[in-house]
């Protein structure tokens, strides 16, 4: 295993510049981002980002994050990017660090770019803390409200999703299907985390339990639930898989 944890010179404070900077942020930049940023530890891999994503290879965010590290370079020629020993820039290690394993790679968040991101894009509590164990608690955070970057998006906090997988686990809950199980380490922290609650609907931000809101199920599970217009409950769900 190599882990890739060259620091660079960019502090919160310019990363919070840099992604809502049109000149150099874009959707598809912003959506990998955020798609790590709700991974669990903030890490993934090209395929698992791709997945959530809806390309159909991961090529194409190699050049959507190589495209991006080179604007911040362009407009920033003060930071001082990670080299290969050839000499050619590591672009993707510009807002990442990396993880390397035998069968795998996975880009992980810089810490700054989490703060930033955190800062600009999810609900700012201070006012919440977060216990190490949630079991046995009921603990709500904000999240919902509408937040115009090109087209709505719906925001989602992923300290809740993080909550909610904690209590839970990575197993579908109506289907018992386990990523990690059936891939092996590719598939570790892969699983979807369904609002039982249609947080497009309520068009304000409001706040939610991660206990009794959420439920991690599969991809398939999820598709199935939002396939009509009145989504299925758990229960009627269920009752599909026994017949």
């Amino acid at each position: 295993m190599k882990f890739y944890n060259e620091k660079i010179n960019i502090d919160s404070e310019l990363w919070s510049k840099i992604i809502i900077d049109e000149n150099i942020i874009n959707e598809k930049v912003l959506d990998i981002l955020l798609v790590l940023l709700d991974s669990d530890r903030c890490e993934a891999s090209g395929g698992e980002i791709a997945w959530k994503l809806n390309y159909g290879h991961h090529a194409p965010l190699n050049t959507i994050v190589s495209n991006f590290s080179k604007r911040i370079l362009k407009y920033y020629p003060e930071i001082i990017p990670s080299k290969r020993k050839n000499g050619n820039v590591r672009y993707w290690h510009i807002p990442f660090l990396g993880n390397k394993m035998r069968d795998s790679f996975s880009w992980i968040l810089r810490n700054e770019l989490k703060e930033a991101l955190l800062n600009n894009y999810s609900e700012k509590k201070a006012n919440i803390k977060l216990p190490e164990d949630y079991f046995g608690e009921t603990i709500t955070f904000s999240e919902g409200k509408i937040k115009q970057y090109l087209t709505n998006i719906y925001e989602r906090n992923h300290k809740a999703r993080e909550a909610c997988l904690k209590y839970y686990g990575y197993k579908c809950k109506i289907c018992r299907f386990d990523f990690e199980k059936k891939y092996g380490s590719i598939g570790k922290g892969i699983i979807h985390v369904h609002h039982l609650n249609k947080i497009s609907e309520i068009t304000e931000e409001y706040a939610i339990d991660p206990i009794k809101e959420l439920i991690p199920i599969c991809p398939n599970c999820h598709t199935v639930i939002h396939s009509r217009k009145e989504m299925f409950t758990i229960d009627e769900m269920k009752e599909l898989m026994n017949k």
